[in-house]
């Protein structure tokens, strides 16, 4: 088993490149920059810009991967709005060069995708085979992945998370949370949007479903997410109240009076039963997450 890891320096694939590395697994981490893990001096890391065919070429066939688990991608939506045809080149374009380079190789490849809920439009949590209507051009760019990851050939699995949220990893971006109890501890006054409803995808819960569905060689699409049904805010509210903060700082508002270049759902989230059946997949409870992100790192 030979993995490669596309965007191992943004959030999902650190924690990934941390997963791996602590359950001992061989694999090769990539990305379009000079690492950003700096604590993981011994990880075999190879720079690869998913929009640079030449050098996706020559790292597939020089490292000739079993599993691609793909990561990388232009994953803010406001920014995919602004930056659309980046955002083509990324993330659609990107994922389709990885794949005819996986295809040139003399064995199958697993190709893992990580997608997202933003495929859906409203009426969730969605289950896997819902009607996709996305409502910004993010996940019109992840759908649009999709459907080529599907029409390769490979044997795939594709993953949708819905808000990943977890610890950080050094100089990584940091998630919802860390960033909004930044602004707080600076006494910046926040507003934050309580009409959409998600289910938080705990980071950990994500990576060790990936392992699961590497090691099952468990193929198809499922969808990777908590069970708890929130709002932006009511997750801030829970994470103030863990860490014995005050939420006078921090203001509910409606999607409308929020300004935000692109649409999301207000009733979006993700139908888990797939997964729970196929690999029992268990999420771990948002409160029970939040102290082992936060307690553990006080």
């Amino acid at each position: 088993m030979k993995i490669l890891i596309t965007g191992s320096n943004g959030f999902v694939g650190s924690h990934l490149v941390q997963y791996f590395l602590n359950k001992n697994i061989d694999f090769l981490a990539t990305g379009s920059r000079p690492t950003s893990i700096h604590s993981y001096n011994s990880i075999n890391y190879r720079m690869m810009n998913i929009t640079d065919t030449t050098k996706i070429n020559e790292t597939i066939q020089w490292y000739s991967p079993t599993i691609i688990l793909h990561a990388a991608a232009l994953s803010k939506p406001d920014e995919c709005h602004i930056n659309r045809e980046y955002a083509i080149e990324v993330n659609v374009s990107g994922t389709d060069r990885l794949l005819q380079a996986a295809q040139k190789l003399s064995h199958a490849v697993h190709f893992i995708y990580i997608s997202t809920d933003f495929v859906f439009g409203e009426g969730g949590p969605h289950c896997e085979d819902d009607p996709k209507n996305p409502l910004n051009f993010y996940g019109t760019t992840k759908l649009m992945a999709e459907q080529i990851v599907m029409e390769s050939g490979l044997p795939y699995s594709i993953i949708r998370p819905s808000f990943i949220y977890g610890s950080s990893i050094n100089d990584v971006r940091k998630d919802f949370l860390h960033t909004i109890l930044q602004q707080v501890q600076k006494g910046q006054p926040v507003n934050i949007v309580n009409d959409q409803f998600r289910t938080p995808t705990y980071i950990n819960d994500l990576c060790l479903a990936v392992h699961n569905i590497i090691q099952e060689n468990i193929t198809g699409i499922f969808h990777i997410s908590g069970s708890n049904y929130l709002t932006p805010y009511q997750m801030v509210l829970k994470m103030l109240e863990l860490l014995k903060m005050p939420n006078t700082l921090v203001t509910p508002v409606t999607g409308e009076n929020f300004k935000e270049p692109v649409m999301r759902t207000k009733k979006g989230g993700l139908n888990i039963q797939k997964a729970q059946r196929l690999f029992q997949f268990e999420p771990t409870d948002f409160s029970k997450a939040l102290k082992l992100i936060f307690i553990g790192a006080k």
